[in-house]
């Protein structure tokens, strides 16, 4: 009913019985089993399996309003829950809104037919034609003749006689379908949705004329449109709202009569295909499939905008309804015979004729098209995606930014497909590469470098998608491959985590010529002075590299800001606020005061001293300055003050961590791979603990875990740097940690202290006697823990 659902992941239900029928409101979904029994799943829970409902009752119908439901069962008994705001219940004014399931008395002994339900309304069928209506009355969706709610079924007596046999609701309006194919409509007809060639609201229940002489055979509503189906003619009649092109006819202008959905040229070769797949001669289908697929202009002049609009085709404009190549091309799927031919014919003929293209918007178009087609695939996509990867590097080489400005302008449905392909590709290959020991970099470099393209798309034109829609977390396994010289053994991460978590606390300690301290956020950033020691940046950005190479915590107290300059995104006034909260509070004021008061400021184009502008202490900073000024301020900050000592850290960086693939993380992920997770969930440490020589039950594991609870937040991070070599956590946290506490069975074990092995984080606890030892030893052990771990 509603065509503006909030878009989502699907969420696999975890159900015993077979469903055999459901039902949507706004906020909530309900199920009937093949048993009877009803099963409701609200949009906001996390869990996957629903309440139930009803199941003494053999319910064969349920129909969902917004927030409220209404069953009926084989015994022709009505139940409602749910929201009764406006009386749509039918309980009367007594009840506000129950969450289970309660009887409509007042419907007893109905031999009933149908139920249904609109946005706050509902409605029951007799099987003899008897309509009745309660809730919601605002614009005259019940066909009483008034806009009074009612709390209680009333019976539409203006629909008596009728013969009526369905009924279908919208948001705020009704319309029902008779015996002999007439259809009546009523309540609200702001959009047209009611078929009377008007917006004029119908109180009582009002023949839609336009329809006369056509026997209607099925009737349904949208939130704000109806469509009428004739059999006899296989006819779709549409009118109402268009806005999201639910009216079937390419268009997004509203309809205020009902006109036959007309299928387009394309639609008609598609279904001509399917319809002809198993009957007609294969050849000469493989060979029309074959000369429409090959060709680049064929597909660049298909799924064109209606009413004319493909006219105005411009760079911010490329003249496609991706709408209507999505459902052509899922049509399609629905024959895999014609869809692997599609495929084969794009691979071998079409993407190899696509370097010879112009940079012309309209030529241009295939390249937007193609991820429909990529969408539906199944064994085909991996291969025909680095196919693609490889025409799209090819163009970007030719035609620098044409084919990301038309990215730029896609509706944000079609750029996260076009995302979601070259992520799922990318995410395979390394699979394959992880657990196969195959070789798939090539691949994986094309097609990580669209999605890195994609992501620069992306953050300009200001984050159309949530950057996590590009996070690879399977890249991270192939950043580190280090060996120590001189170390006994493979060093696993505890030996090289150590050794940089005491150099970050030497480094936090040098003087001011290398880093300024904000007091007011606890961070650093490189000091601007002039006489800086630039060989310590160049130094500070090996180390740098180098732990981001061996996959290594070490926190540095730098913003996000430095991460997004080593990956070539600005620094905004965000990042400003979480360097120094002060002054990026003084420029947002800049930019909300009013115009005298920013001229009382009699602020200039300095900074400390320095013209951050040519000339910067003769302009005067003014309202119609004001952000150039906010904007010189922040460059000045983050960019003109370190040019060399950023230059010096980078080239170092670079240097330390000589494999270019962090280049592919987001400026989020790089920090968080780099300085670690803070986030201590304790709680996940314990579920994540496995135990050797010992069960959890053991007393001595009991204790241990006791005495772990009584520690303070700071204690406890001591611990986890016993444990591990740093305090702070990789991406993950606590809940990607496992821990092994083993019992090494050692003689007179009150002698012993706790031992860690940070490579495997395994905690050697000696059986102790009793929880007092245990405290002790443990206590001793964490507080100078730099002298029992083991490597």
């Amino acid at each position: 009913m509603d065509e503006k659902r909030n878009s989502g992941n699907p969420k696999r239900l975890a159900l015993k019985e077979k469903i055999q029928s459901l039902s949507c409101g706004a906020s909530h979904i309900v199920l009937v089993s093949e048993r009877g029994n009803v099963f409701q799943l609200d949009c906001d829970e996390t869990r996957s399996v629903p309440r139930l409902c009803i199941n003494d009752r053999q319910v064969i119908q349920v129909a969902c309003g917004d927030h409220h439901t209404i069953a009926l069962s084989k015994e022709g008994e009505v139940f409602t829950w749910g929201s009764n705001s406006n009386g749509q219940l039918g309980l009367g004014h007594v009840v506000s809104s129950p969450l289970t399931p309660r009887p409509v008395t007042l419907l007893s002994g109905m031999p009933l037919s149908q139920i249904s339900a609109g946005g706050d309304q509902s409605f029951a069928l007799s099987s003899s034609g008897a309509v009745f209506g309660w809730g919601k009355n605002n614009t005259g969706q019940l066909g009483l003749g008034d806009m009074e709610d009612r709390y209680c079924p009333t019976p539409v007596d203006s629909l008596n006689l009728k013969r009526t046999v369905s009924i279908s609701c919208g948001e705020e309006h009704t319309a029902i379908l008779n015996k002999g194919g007439l259809v009546f409509t009523f309540g609200s007809g702001r959009y047209g949705q009611l078929g009377h060639n008007s917006n004029r609201n119908e109180l009582r229940p009002r023949l839609v004329a336009e329809l006369w002489g056509s026997r209607v055979t099925q009737l349904a509503c949208g939130r704000h449109h109806t469509l009428a189906y004739v059999s006899s003619s296989n006819t779709i009649y549409s009118f109402g709202c268009g806005e999201q092109r639910q009216l079937g006819n390419g268009q997004t202008s509203n309809q205020n009569v009902p006109l036959p959905v007309q299928l387009s040229p394309d639609e008609e070769l598609i279904n001509k295909w399917i319809s002809e797949c198993d009957s007609r001669p294969w050849k000469s289908l493989k060979r029309e499939i074959t000369k429409t697929f090959s060709s680049a202009s064929c597909l660049n002049g298909s799924f064109l905008q209606s009413n004319d609009k493909h006219y105005l085709t411009a760079t911010d404009n490329p003249g496609l309804d991706l709408s209507l190549a999505r459902l052509a091309f899922e049509k399609l799927a629905k024959k895999d015979k014609v869809l692997t031919q599609i495929g084969s014919v794009v691979q071998q003929r079409l993407i190899p004729s696509l370097q010879l293209l112009p940079a012309n918007v309209e030529a241009l178009r295939v390249y937007l098209i193609l991820p429909e087609l990529l969408r539906v695939l199944q064994t085909q996509q991996r291969e025909l995606s680095v196919a693609f990867a490889a025409a799209i590097f090819n163009l970007s080489l030719l035609h620098p930014n044409v084919l990301e400005d038309l990215w730029s302008k896609l509706p944000k449905p079609f750029f996260k497909t076009l995302v979601k392909i070259f992520h799922t590709v990318s995410t395979w290959y390394l699979n394959q590469m992880r657990t196969e020991q195959t070789d798939h970099w090539v691949s994986v470099a094309m097609t990580v470098n669209v999605l890195q393209k994609l992501y620069e798309v992306n953050y300009r034109a200001g984050r159309k998608i949530e950057d996590s829609n590009f996070y690879i977390s399977e890249m991270k396994l192939f950043i580190k491959s280090v060996k120590f010289e001189q170390e006994d053994g493979i060093d696993h991460g505890g030996v090289s985590q150590e050794f940089f978590s005491i150099i970050a606390r030497e480094v936090n300690c040098l003087d001011p010529r290398v880093f300024e301290f904000f007091e007011d956020s606890r961070l650093v950033w490189f000091t601007p002075e002039g006489h800086c020691d630039h060989d310590a940046f160049y130094l500070l950005g090996v180390l740098c590299g180098m732990a981001l190479y061996n996959f290594c915590v070490v926190n540095f107290h730098f913003p996000l800001a430095l991460f997004k300059k080593l990956l070539g995104f600005p620094p905004t006034l965000e990042d400003l606020k979480e360097l120094s909260p002060i002054e990026a509070r003084s420029l947002q004021g800049v930019l909300i005061e009013d115009e005298d008061v920013v001229e009382v400021l009699d602020l200039d184009f300095t900074v400390k001293g320095h013209e951050i502008v040519p000339c910067g202490r003769d302009i005067p900073v003014t309202k119609s300055n004001r952000q150039q000024y906010v904007d010189a301020y922040i460059d000045f900050v983050f960019n003109k003050s370190v040019r060399r000592q950023f230059e010096d850290f980078l080239k170092g960086f670079s240097k330390g961590c000589p494999n270019e693939k962090w280049r592919m993380f987001l400026p989020e992920e790089l920090m968080a791979l780099l300085t670690g997770n803070i986030d201590y969930e304790w709680e996940e440490l314990k579920k994540n603990t496995k135990y050797v020589g010992y069960k959890a039950t053991d007393p001595n594991i009991q204790n241990f875990w006791t005495v772990f609870e009584e520690l303070s937040e700071e204690q406890k991070k001591h611990f986890l740097s016993f444990m591990t070599g740093s305090d702070r956590l990789p991406v993950g946290g606590l809940s990607k940690m496992w821990m092994t506490i083993m019992n090494q069975n050692k003689d007179d074990p009150d002698n012993y202290y706790p031992v860690a092995n940070t490579c495997y984080c395994v905690l050697y606890l000696p059986h102790y006697s009793n929880i007092d030892v245990l405290r002790e030893k443990f206590m001793h052990a964490i507080t100078f823990y730099e002298e029992f771990g083991e490597l």
